[in-house]
């Protein structure tokens, strides 16, 4: 699964803005704060942590 654009995170404080990078391990995405302040968030390739799906 991965963050779709919009979508709000750790109790609303931030709003993903769009995907910026996916590499071998793991997904950049552009953010937001509540302050209005562009953030970069980067997680770990959910299908690598679920190998037998």
């Amino acid at each position: 699964m991965t963050w779709a654009s919009g979508q709000k995170l750790h109790r609303d404080r931030y709003e993903i803005k769009q995907d910026l990078r996916q590499e071998n391990f793991a997904i950049t995405y552009l953010a937001e704060n509540q302050d209005g302040k562009n953030v970069v968030i980067k997680t770990l390739d959910c299908n690598l942590l679920n190998p037998f799906k």
